[in-house]
């Protein structure tokens, strides 16, 4: 995971995350251990207020979203 320049994000069921790359720190404020913390705990530098609710879509129906986003 560590190789990819690609920010990924997975999450479990319950929206807490399982793993992520090490470019989703660019994005999140997210560090080594907070595995199991609910995505929604956290801050990002995203223009994306559908971010949980998209993420609960995917998890629920399987079916990708696609979104383009900006950065604040």
């Amino acid at each position: 995971m560590g190789a990819t320049d690609i920010a990924t994000l997975f999450l479990d069921k319950s929206m807490r995350i399982k793993r992520f790359t090490p470019k989703t720190a660019d994005l999140f404020s997210i560090h080594d251990g907070d595995e199991g913390r609910p995505i929604s705990d956290f801050t990002h530098r995203l223009e994306y207020q559908e971010l949980v609710r998209d993420a609960g879509l995917v998890l629920t129906d399987l079916t990708p979203i696609e979104r383009t986003i900006h950065t604040l």
